[in-house]
């Protein structure tokens, strides 16, 4: 299925990432990213995976309550294990099953929540669309911070990718 082939690249590009950066840099805050870290950044992805595969055993799932497991911002190879885990867990399950999805928009209550019916694959692909949108944030801090140079489709979305090769191909007739 080409969701999981793109979580294997999501994956991949985080791996990258763990092997150009050292420790210091994987965990430094970053101005351009606003005082987060690069470690921030791929724990908050890891933590939107992980709420998509607790999905398997509940009969809800929130990203509001997500885990947030700090120890993967400082850790490089924790932080691509922990996301190999959840991946794993994610390519067994039955992404069919239906789940209400809780959110909160209140800044004020944890008591207004809304519930939406949804599934487990369209809540995976809006963790595949959240992943990419984080790792071009990163490849922006990592390029502006420590020179490191990555693939044009590093942190681009599969359609943008496809649009380029159409103009690309179009435009040698």
């Amino acid at each position: 299925m080409t969701h999981f082939y793109y979580l294997r690249h999501i994956i991949e590009q985080i791996e990258y990432l763990a092997e150009n950066l050292n420790d210091s840099q994987f965990s430094e805050p970053l101005q351009v990213l606003n005082n987060a870290s690069i470690g921030k950044h791929i724990r908050h992805i890891i933590d939107v995976f992980e709420t998509v595969a607790s999905g398997a055993d509940q009969e809800s799932i929130s990203f509001d309550k997500r885990s947030r497991n700090t120890s993967v911002e400082n850790d490089k190879s924790l932080a691509v294990n922990t996301l190999k885990h959840w991946s794993d867990i994610i390519e067994k399950m039955n992404l069919n099953k239906k789940v209400l999805l809780v959110n909160n928009f209140s800044l004020e209550t944890e008591e207004d929540d809304i519930c939406t019916e949804t599934t487990l694959i369209r809540e995976l692909v809006y963790a595949i669309e959240h992943a990419i949108h984080h790792l071009a944030i990163i490849k922006i801090g990592a390029s502006q911070s420590f020179g490191l140079s990555f693939s044009s489709d590093f942190g681009v979305a599969p359609s943008t990718i496809r649009h380029y090769k159409q103009q690309q191909s179009g435009s040698r007739g």
